[in-house]
Parts: C-alpha cells; structure tokens; sequence
C-alpha cells in the first residue's frame, strides 16, 4: 500500500488513555532527580493536581499562544514559548546561540533548576512536546508534559484562572544533553551505515514531496528515512496508551537495541514522538533543525516520491 492509502484510521489506533507515568497513591507524590533512563517525562492531570496540593516547588508552563491564555490557565502558569523559534543551523555557533536564547526564555518564565516543570497546551500537542524535550535537551532534571492537556485539567475538575503576572526571573542553568540531540552533519555521514534508523513523522505529502513548502526552499524527505506520522501515537489529544505504541514498533520493526533519529519541519511533532518512544524504552534523538536546516543546505541530499519498499517499512 502507498503512503497516500495509510490513515489514522486504518493504523487502529487505539483511543484509550495511557497509563499514567506518574502514579499517585493517595497524596503521597514524590519526585526525585531522574535520569533519561526513568523515561517518566508524560504526567497525568491527577497526578499534577495533587502535586500542586502538596508542593511549592512546581513551575507551570502554558505553552499556547497569548490569545488562548486569555480565556484562562491553570492557576499560576506562566507562558512559555520555545517553539516560534527555528534552529537555521546544526553548526556549534547556531547551536550554541540556540541553545542560550531557549534557556533565556526559561528563566524568563520563571524555571529554575530545583523546580519541577510542568508544561500544558489544549491537548498533548506538540508546542508543548517542544518545549519539554528542549528542557530536556538543556539539562532540566525534572520536565512533564501534561497528558491531555488543559482538556484533561478541566475533566477532573482543576480550576482555570485568568493569566496572572509574570514570575520573578528564574535561575535556570543550562547543561546539555547532546546524547538527545544530533545535527544535520552527523545524519548525512550516517545514512549508509546501517546503524541508525531514521524516522521522518511529517504528513505524508510532506514526506513524499508533493507538498510545496511555504518556508523552505526545496520538498522531499531525507534519504534513508522511513515515514512514521506521529499522530500514530497520539489519541484524542492524548498520548496512545503503551501497547499502542508497541504496536507501532512492531510494525516500524523498531527495537530498543537500535538507534533511532526522529524528525519532522521543526523539531516540534518530533518531540512528540521523542517523547512517545522514550516512554517506551527506546534509544532516540531529535534531529531539531529538521528539514527546516536540511532543506537549506544544497549539498545535502533530498529524495521525494514513493519510497523504496526496503528502505520504508510502512510503504
């Protein structure tokens, strides 16, 4: 079957919840410092209510748009925005410049090192799935994302309020993890390898090239990528419960021994799917710059049209 025959639908995706990751017993929450290991970065909205109610150390962040904060957030978020901005290149100068303006912008919405991070959009979308894999990439030892969202905060009952006023600045201080991150040179010295499977989660006309991009100068998807879309592992506005996402895998032929590069236009449903795979166990990294940078840089291969069925498992 074609890319253009594959749909949500007919992937059977399943619309239950996913189990917690964080469980709750009673008011009984504790947090420690967690390692990539942990793979606990998806919180329930139980889990965070109580949280709130037994702990002075949580930051919340709202990671929509100023005009949908206005008609409410939970209570005390403060917004935060690292999605508008673009990684124009995976060069050290680029990175480093990224890098320092995205932990800025934490510090900026009040994040400090010893506080736990909690970041919020509608559902589980992926301007929030940005925003927790950078504070993961820049070395936040303890970052969620909330499942469900705001959607999910209003069904058991959380409050919403008007936005408040700005926190005072944080203290945040940035130190990476690159074993998260890789750039666009390392990708191109790896395509032949066979040691790195790499993920391309766009649309699939995105994928296929037909679609001609606003922003970038050229269509097609990195050569060597299979195409896994990432609403695949996202339900309802949920993340998909774990046999799901092993479901997924499977097809994918996706093992935890492999490494795995996920990317997408900017980084952003590539976090989502960073994210979704981490919980499952596997060993992968965020291309950020994406096909953004990759489009831009005319030495770098491109490929459009249908996929060569051994190099695509979902073609």
């Amino acid at each position: 079957m074609g890319l253009r025959g594959i749909n949500k639908t007919e992937a059977n995706l399943d619309h239950a919840r996913i189990v917690a990751a964080v469980g709750v017993s009673g008011h009984d929450v504790t947090y420690g410092r967690r390692t990539l290991e942990d793979d606990m970065y998806i919180i329930e909205a139980e889990a965070l209510k109580a949280l709130l109610g037994e702990r002075h150390d949580v930051c919340v962040l709202d990671a929509r748009r100023p005009e949908e904060m206005a008609a409410g957030v939970i209570p005390g978020a403060q917004p935060i925005d690292l999605y508008d901005a673009m990684l124009v290149g995976s060069d050290k100068t680029s990175v480093e410049a990224y890098a320092g303006a995205a932990a800025a912008a934490c510090r900026a919405a009040g994040v400090a090192n010893d506080a736990r991070i909690v970041v919020y959009e509608a559902s589980s979308g992926i301007r929030a799935a940005r925003a927790v894999w950078t504070l993961i990439w820049l070395g936040h030892p303890q970052v969620f994302i909330l499942n469900g969202g705001l959607e999910a905060w209003v069904a058991i009952g959380g409050s919403i309020s008007a936005p408040g006023n700005a926190k005072a600045q944080g203290s945040f201080e940035a130190h990476r993890r690159d074993e998260v991150f890789i750039t666009a040179n390392e990708i191109a010295g790896r395509l032949q390898d066979g040691q790195m499977r790499l993920l391309d989660v766009r649309g699939p006309d995105e994928f296929l090239g037909t679609d001609e991009p606003d922003c970038d100068p050229r269509p097609g998807r990195i050569p060597c990528a299979s195409w896994l879309y990432w609403r695949e592992l996202e339900s309802q506005g949920r993340f998909c419960r774990d046999e799901v996402v092993g479901a997924v895998l499977t097809t994918q032929a996706i093992t935890s021994d492999q490494e795995v590069v996920v990317y997408c236009h900017r980084g952003a449903r590539s976090a989502y799917v960073w994210l979704a795979l981490r919980k499952a166990g596997v060993r992968v990294r965020n291309y950020l710059g994406s096909w953004h940078e990759w489009s831009r840089r005319e030495h770098l291969p491109a490929c459009v049209g249908e996929p060569d069925a051994r190099l695509n498992r979902r073609a």
